[in-house]
């Protein structure tokens, strides 16, 4: 089975957990600490190492985040840790995150124009995706890229759609060189 169906496995059955236990909220907060963290190079070799017993690493996760984390949170880990699942850690705690935004009609977006663009655009432009997509809670992120000379380009999930000045050039240059 691959690290990825194991760590949406894992983040599913912590999901669930919190939901009995009605503290999703912060068991993400502390996923994306944990996310943080993992990434860190110098954690990820300790996590690797096989020089470190798979006890005393156990002991220094532990005392690095049990006043970080929620009691739930540092169970999970350690859980983690007995089954000698440590290397999947970032993933699981990516998988939580994309559970649980999802879960909670969550939507990153990223808006990548010339210029920045006012409130007003960006609010329009959300409520034209809260009636396009099923998602409420949406959050915008922007990119200036004065290489698309005008217009936008949204991206969300696995979609782009391109309402650039650059891509309507690239389509004219590529029909006149067909003519």
């Amino acid at each position: 089975m691959n690290s990825t169906r194991v760590a949406k496995r894992y983040a599913n059955a912590l999901f669930d957990f919190t939901l009995e236990k009605k503290n999703e909220s912060e068991v993400h907060n502390d996923m994306l600490l944990i996310k943080e963290m993992v990434a860190v190079i110098d954690f990820k070799r300790f996590l690797y190492s096989p020089i470190i017993s798979p006890k005393k690493k156990q002991s220094i996760v532990k005392s690095i985040l049990a006043d970080k984390v929620s009691e739930t949170t540092l169970l999970f880990v350690l859980l983690i840790f007995k089954h000698k699942r440590e290397a999947l850690l970032y993933d699981i705690a990516h998988q939580f995150h994309l559970i649980y935004k999802e879960r909670n009609l969550m939507l990153d977006v990223t808006l990548i124009s010339a210029v920045e663009y006012d409130d007003a655009f960006k609010n329009k432009l959300i409520e034209k995706l809260r009636k396009e997509t099923h998602y409420q809670n949406i959050n915008i992120k922007e990119k200036i890229d004065n290489q698309i000379i005008g217009g936008f380009i949204l991206e969300y999930n696995d979609k782009k759609y391109d309402a650039s000045i650059r891509r309507k050039i690239n389509e004219l240059k590529n029909e006149i060189a067909l003519n």
